[in-house]
C-alpha cells in the first residue's frame, strides 16, 4: 500500500465504488483513502474533489 511507504504517505487516494456497507467504507479511509466517492460521481463533484486532494 502506498500510504505505507514515507515517500507516499501525503499522497491523496480517491476511491470511486458503488460500495453501500457504511462499515467498509469507514474502514478504507481510516486505512487507505483520503476521499470516497459513490457512483455515479458528478464531473464537477470529481474536479473539485480531485483539485482540493491534489492542492491546485
Amino acid at each position: 500500500m502506498a500510504k505505507k511507504r514515507p515517500n507516499c504517505k501525503f499522497v491523496p487516494i480517491v476511491m470511486l465504488s458503488s460500495e453501500e456497507d457504511e462499515a467498509k467504507i469507514a474502514e478504507a479511509k481510516q486505512v487507505v483513502i483520503s476521499t470516497f466517492l459513490r457512483k455515479l460521481v458528478k464531473e464537477v463533484q470529481l474536479k473539485i474533489i480531485l483539485q482540493v486532494d491534489l492542492g491546485s
